[in-house]
């Protein structure tokens, strides 16, 4: 038992310097008071490392950021503050085991997640935030960015309906595409469902570039739970289709998007109403602009962004102070 900890141990370390002398190649910083662990492998997880580096240059104290992508034993080895972000589902399986954001255990410094919940250890800071918003974001760039989001480009578009997947555990991705392939054939790019190689080919698997030539995107979350928002219906709004959603009980973060902007999918029905309208929209030019032209983002929506910025800028600030 002793030496499965200790390995476990190297292990964590071993992958926490090999990805910071990836983030020091890419960004030129020294700075090794923050640590990553049990993080996945895409460029999201330095998102906090690059917004907080400022935070630990003269401090003595090492924050370490924790997710869910491994061992969670190892991180009782772990010293120094650390902060838990979850941004998948911790209440279906595999992730349940998080389902407490590690707010159970007291070394926990702080928890980040999608769950609406009051703990005075707790954050709520989903998924998205990491994919839209750029770590350097000040209030003005909330600003702006979500002026973008509210209004975004939607010419140049010349195809029908894509969906970019890699799984379908569920079965809703199917469903979904069988549904509205009745009104025209669905572009498939990702490993599910694979009918269409442009994203790789021409857009250099640039997701935002390919979605931008299509009037609608099947987008829905792996599983449903409330408030659980991923990047995929934010990627949908950013590149201007019209996202066909499912998840977060057909709720997405309602303070901040505008519902009427989006189409839902209704896994207990036989979804007739959506893809008539699907059907009506496509074949009316003009229905489709004007649908196109909604508000996707609320009135006041860069305020609610701004002020989970700020909760978790004030919680880290106050971890590094203590």
């Amino acid at each position: 038992m002793f030496l499965d900890a200790i390995h476990k141990i190297r292990h964590a370390v071993k992958s926490d310097k090999r990805a910071f002398d990836d983030y020091n190649k890419q960004y030129g910083n020294q700075h090794y008071n923050i640590a990553l662990y049990n993080w996945w492998e895409k460029g999201t997880c330095f998102w906090f490392a690059q917004r907080y580096n400022k935070y630990v240059e003269n401090v003595e104290k090492k924050i370490n950021f924790c997710s869910l992508f491994g061992n969670r034993q190892v991180l009782n080895y772990v010293t120094g503050i650390k902060v838990f972000f979850s941004g998948e589902n911790v209440h279906r399986a595999p992730y349940d085991e998080y389902a407490d954001y590690l707010l159970t255990d007291k070394t926990i410094s702080l928890g980040l997640g999608f769950d609406f919940f009051e703990d005075f250890r707790y954050v709520r800071f989903p998924l998205w935030i990491l994919y839209m918003f750029k770590p350097t974001s000040s209030r003005k760039d909330v600003i702006e960015r979500c002026k973008e989001l509210r209004y975004p480009d939607v010419s140049g578009k010349s195809r029908f309906c894509s969906m970019v997947a890699s799984h379908d555990f569920n079965e809703i991705r199917k469903k979904m595409v069988d549904g509205l392939r009745v009104v025209e054939s669905v572009s498939c790019a990702g490993r599910y469902l694979h009918n269409d190689d442009s994203l790789k080919n021409e857009y250099n698997d640039n997701k935002i570039n390919y979605l931008k030539d299509f009037y609608f995107n099947i987008c829905p979350e792996n599983s449903n739970s409330y408030g659980y928002v991923t990047e995929k219906l934010f990627e949908a709004i950013s590149a201007g289709c019209v996202p066909v959603y499912w998840g977060s009980y057909n709720s997405p973060e309602p303070m901040i998007l505008n519902s009427e902007a989006i189409l839902f999918w209704d896994m207990d029905k036989d979804n007739d109403g959506l893809l008539h309208r699907v059907e009506g929209l496509y074949s009316s030019p003009d229905q489709l602009n004007d649908f196109l032209h909604l508000p996707r983002l609320k009135e006041g929506a860069e305020d609610v962004v701004w002020e989970m910025f700020q909760k978790l800028d004030t919680a880290i600030a106050k971890l590094l102070n203590e």
